[in-house]
């Protein structure tokens, strides 16, 4: 919790991570409008690709760093207020396509004229 109130007051967020499969840091900077700098690299490309957030090279120097961390700062970007996702509506969104799945199944598995079932049914 007192990670979310320093990131709360931060002018910058930045997160150099040379992998981050889900970036949950980013995610929660933005979710506090925080403006937010990161190295272009999987899960975080595609948050800048979608213009949440700025990305850099990973192999950025000192002064290509320095300079992105200036503009960031005097840019003021404004983040919009998002609604991401938190855990629960993602479990419910799973639990959803797994409810439809089973919803759409038929009951009984019909085989084409002709073919016979394997191992045969054996009547008690």
């Amino acid at each position: 919790m007192r990670i979310l109130m320093v990131a709360a007051r931060c002018a910058l967020f930045v997160l150099l991570s040379e992998y981050e499969a889900h970036p949950v840091a980013v995610m929660e900077a933005l979710s506090l409008r925080r403006p937010v700098l990161v190295s272009d690299t999987s899960g975080l490309r595609e948050l800048a690709a979608n213009g949440l957030c700025r990305a850099i090279p990973c192999n950025a120097g000192p002064g290509e760093l320095a300079a992105a961390t200036a503009e960031e700062l005097e840019a003021h970007r404004e983040v919009p207020d998002l609604a991401l996702p938190d855990w629960d509506a993602c479990a419910r969104a799973l639990s959803d396509v797994y409810c439809d799945v089973l919803s759409s199944r038929p009951t009984v598995r019909l085989l084409p004229a002709g073919v016979m079932a394997w191992p045969p049914a054996t009547g008690a």
